[in-house]
């Protein structure tokens, strides 16, 4: 394990190109396939330089938000497993980072948004060793942000994280592969080309949305999301997804893709911008201190208290309404009575005017400046909520005429 990362990279790659041309599964693809060079690209970049520039902007987050929580007497980092034998971490992590990766890959496939940045993944036509490395920068964000509280919670030992990551490529190259190697009976625990190529499946060729597997084959089996065909060694027709023929075949438009579909997915970006804007306001203070004077405690504590009077009735009030999106769900209701009557946007406003109020008690001079931040950000973001509201509902201008939309009285 002292090689780094990129050796064994490189090691596997002349493996499974040679392993490819010995026993392929489908004998009449060829070498120098289509999109090749491109899949080269994606595995310098993916390999080796996405990991080195993640982790120069991770670890400084990641010590911001821990200090954060240490300035509040909170505590995420218990490393349980920080005394355990290496083999038995390396073992629990394993299984316990494939679980969580398995519902993140779920997500990718049902989230619109994350959708979007999988399909990179997805718009390959032939499968080989070199697609398991075809993946948008964004997609890995996605994976790291939402394993961290867990990665933090145990502690697991760096040697450990690191012969995963190794069995990890292992896996991936051989699932990805043109090898005509079966598991047998092993395909129920292990991750599989004869599995994973029917994940790969156009939506025109095979039911789609099965196979999540990333190491472990096992949750797909549990959970049924398992699929192979009857007949043993059959492979898709085709690979992709609708209209894949129409996705970009440049490293660079690849990229630009999920960011120019903010029509289609506009709902969940300012989902994604609110996440990352809260996520800043309670980190980033934590290494720039800018004091307030010592008064403005008081402040904090009325607008906390607006805070909570306004958000548990407006919550109780929406009852099954309620949606991050700014657009009304299937079944929704126009809803007039409680905090609803004094502000159209009791939740924005209470979400802000309590990020603003927070400021004050802690008397932070950034955090206070990035609550101004959010209120503005919230307040773009219900005016794009209204246009859907005044489209479904007749009676809402009527009701945007008699009351504020922000804050009681004023705005």
């Amino acid at each position: 394990m002292n090689f780094p990362y990129w050796m064994w990279l490189l090691g596997l790659a002349v493996i499974f190109s040679c392993a490819e041309r010995l026993w392929p599964r489908r004998i009449h693809q060829r070498f120098w396939r289509n999109a090749i060079g491109l899949d080269l690209v994606y595995v310098i970049l993916n390999g080796h330089f996405l990991g080195l520039i993640l982790g120069w902007f991770s670890m400084p987050l990641s010590k911001g938000f821990t200090a954060f929580l240490n300035s509040h007497h909170l505590k995420l980092s218990f490393q349980i497993a920080k005394t355990w034998p290496i083999l038995v971490q390396f073992f629990v992590a394993l299984i316990l980072i494939d679980f969580i990766q398995w519902c993140i890959h779920n997500l990718m496939h049902r989230i619109p948004l994350f959708w979007e940045f999988h399909k990179v993944h997805h718009s390959i036509m032939e499968l080989d060793w070199l697609g398991s490395l075809r993946f948008h920068w964004v997609e890995v964000a996605i994976y790291k942000i939402l394993q961290y509280p867990v990665l933090a919670f145990c502690g697991f030992n760096y040697q450990a994280l690191f012969a995963i990551a190794i069995v990890s490529t292992f896996i991936g190259n051989y699932n990805h592969s043109n090898l005509r190697f079966n598991l047998g009976y092993l395909k129920y625990l292990f991750n599989s080309p004869e599995m994973h190529e029917w994940h790969h499946v156009h939506t025109k060729a095979g039911p789609t949305d099965k196979n999540f597997a990333i190491n472990l084959s096992i949750w797909d089996w549990v959970f049924g999301t398992a699929y192979l065909p009857q007949l043993a060694g059959s492979s898709p027709t085709f690979l992709g997804f609708h209209d894949v023929e129409f996705f970009p075949r440049n490293l660079v438009q690849q990229e630009l893709w999920p960011f120019s579909s903010w029509k289609k997915n506009q709902g969940m970006i300012w989902v994604l911008f609110q996440f990352l804007l809260f996520s800043v306001y309670a980190v980033l203070p934590s290494f720039i201190h800018w004091p307030l004077p010592m008064l403005s405690g008081g402040i904090g504590w009325v607008m906390l208290l607006y805070c909570f009077a306004m958000s548990i009735p407006a919550l109780y009030k929406l009852g099954k309404n309620l949606t991050p999106l700014p657009e009304p769900g299937a079944n929704a209701v126009l809803v007039e009575s409680g905090p609803f009557r004094w502000v159209r946007n009791p939740i924005y406003s209470s979400l802000s005017i309590g990020a603003i109020g927070y400021a004050f008690l802690s008397h932070e001079g950034l955090r206070l400046l990035l609550g101004a931040l959010i209120f503005v950000f919230l307040d773009r973001k219900s005016s794009a909520e209204e246009v859907g509201l005044a489209s479904r509902f007749p009676k809402y201008m009527e009701y945007r005429k008699r009351v504020k939309k922000m804050i009681p009285f004023l705005y």
